[in-house]
């Protein structure tokens, strides 16, 4: 149960004693059974204190209207108590027993297996072997496929530089017939 549970709880308890069909014995077992979850090293004292709450006089001759006042003081000396207990939960939260102890130290057992797995060496040489076994996989893949397409580019330059070659030497060939056609066509006008 957390703290907020166990408050909640008691505010629950305590606002069931303002309610019309309000049992005071009924109220008195059921708050005391609560009061031993919530309160499982210290509730004698506390079940004991909610027991003697009077709610009513016991003198016979008593009227209506001193009951009304007695079971008015009971329910407010109930309601002080229970408003003690939600401060003691706040102020030095809820009691630990050995078995909530031994919830505690496993958790904290778990951390420190953490801690003690990041304070380990082989851990971290493990850790570092894999990161650079992954990237070096992965670097030879990226360029497996870069190589390919490199390989694909080199033979598609390789052939544009054939074409080009090959238009050059039209080009020198078709400048040199046309020179040669300039020179017969000069030496023809001459005659």
């Amino acid at each position: 149960m957390t703290r907020q549970e166990a408050i909640s709880f008691i505010n629950l308890r305590i606002q069931q004693l303002t309610l019309q069909e309000f049992d005071p014995s009924v109220w008195t077992d059921s708050t005391c059974e609560l009061i031993k979850r919530i309160f499982p090293l210290s509730h004698e004292n506390k079940v004991e204190s909610l027991k003697k709450v009077s709610y009513t006089l016991s003198a016979s001759r008593a009227d209506n209207d001193f009951q009304a006042r007695q079971r008015q003081r009971g329910i407010s000396q109930a309601k002080q108590y229970l408003t003690e207990y939600i401060n003691e939960i706040n102020n030095h939260g809820l009691e630990i027993t050995k078995s909530d102890e031994n919830v505690v130290n496993h958790i904290e057992g778990s951390d420190n297996k953490i801690i003690a797995l990041l304070k380990n060496s082989y851990f971290w040489g493990v850790l570092v072997i894999v990161i650079g076994a992954t990237f070096t996989i992965g670097k030879e893949f990226g360029m497996a496929r870069f190589d390919k397409e490199k390989q694909e580019w080199f033979n598609e330059n390789q052939k544009v530089k054939k074409e080009n070659e090959s238009l050059k030497d039209t080009v020198k060939w078709l400048k040199n017939d046309i020179i040669n056609l300039n020179d017969s066509l000069r030496q023809s006008m001459k005659k």
